[in-house]
């Protein structure tokens, strides 16, 4: 930009010196000569002067396109899976990562998440019930648990030295769509889904318990509240 900016002004101050050494010497054929060769270097210095330009312009599209390249990489991330069109039980599915780093800077990625193994009623009611605690069955009548196992895989990650908070990041529905809402809390002790920090390729499993509609169908969402999304069907 400097280089451009220096050969205009230079530009321009040799065409005003060939000016006044015209006017002042019109009659000179020294003079004449002077102005033509002046007028011959403007024309170079123009010329340098669009190249330059144009290799700018070369630049700058080739970093747009460089970050266009980066934030479209992961851009077909995800599965088709919904509440119409759910997955079964044990299938692993792709889902979209994305989080912020510490400058609140877009990271994506790419992960692989599989539901599987559901117990429920008094099957669940057994693997929750802790050494020195004893589970009761959900208070609200018409619910029971459920425990089924997490896996997520973080296949690929924007950064390789940023980590990704993972967690059981689960909703449940019922059939007829209403989201049965967690007032209790168990978890299957030494075996629950952790609370992660994963780098790119890392993985964690674990068991997730939730109250569900007791001998109810009813569908498991895996949802990381940003872009993640994966439906499961439980009969």
């Amino acid at each position: 930009m400097k280089k451009l900016l220096f050969t205009s002004a230079l530009a321009t101050s040799l065409i005003l010196a060939a000016c006044g050494s015209g006017e002042e010497s019109t009659e000179s054929t020294d003079s004449s000569a002077e102005v033509e060769q002046l007028q011959e270097q403007v024309a170079q210095l123009e010329e340098e002067n669009a190249q330059l330009q144009e290799q700018l312009d070369n630049t700058s599209t080739a970093a747009e396109e460089d970050a266009d390249s980066s934030s479209d990489e992961f851009a077909d991330a995800g599965n088709e899976s919904s509440r119409s069109n759910p997955l079964a039980l044990g299938e692993t599915t792709e889902v979209k990562v994305v989080t912020y780093n510490d400058d609140s800077e877009e990271l994506t990625g790419k992960a692989n998440v599989t539901v599987d193994n559901v117990l429920r009623g008094q099957e669940a009611l057994d693997a929750v019930q802790m050494e020195y605690l004893e589970i009761e069955p959900p208070a609200e009548e018409g619910m029971e648990w459920a425990v089924f196992d997490l896996k997520y895989e973080l296949t690929d990650f924007e950064s390789e030295d940023y980590p990704l908070m993972v967690a059981d990041d689960v909703k449940i529905y019922a059939e007829d769509g209403s989201e049965i809402e967690q007032n209790e809390y168990a978890s299957v002790e030494g075996e629950e889904f952790p609370l992660n920090e994963l780098y790119a390729g890392g993985s964690a499993s674990g068991k997730v318990a939730r109250v569900v509609p007791a001998g109810e169908p009813f569908m498991i969402k895996f949802d990381d509240y940003m872009e993640a999304e994966a439906w499961y069907q439980v009969d």
